[in-house]
């Protein structure tokens, strides 16, 4: 299962997100901690620093839900909609760690 249909959508100060379709979210949500890792490592090297501290290294969670919202646990009661979407869900480095086996999909062959 392939990462093509993932897409960025937007990024504002230090948020980040994509579009995916629902059974690529994991690997998505991997694919975004090891781009972290991976710039925080760079820049650490850079300056100097030769560890780099698991705190730092991955994001403290990755939000998947179905809407586009502040954070996953707001219910998105409006006047114009007051019923309450249900809430999306957060994942650290472990869980998505355990949901993907630490593997992303490999590329399509060409």
């Amino acid at each position: 299962m392939p990462l093509q249909d993932a897409r960025f959508a937007i990024s504002i100060h230090d948020e980040v997100r994509y579009l995916a379709p629902e059974a690529k979210a994991m690997p998505v949500a991997l694919a975004l901690q090891i781009s972290n890792l991976l710039t925080r490592a760079i820049f650490a090297q850079r300056v100097g620093i030769s560890d780099l501290p698991q705190s730092v290294a991955f994001f403290s969670a990755v939000d998947v839900d179905t809407v586009l919202r502040k954070e996953v646990t707001m219910d998105c009661v409006t006047p114009s909609s007051p019923e309450p979407i249900p809430a999306g869900q957060q994942f650290g480095i472990q869980d998505i760690l355990g949901r993907t086996g630490g593997q992303l999909p490999p590329k399509p062959s060409s």
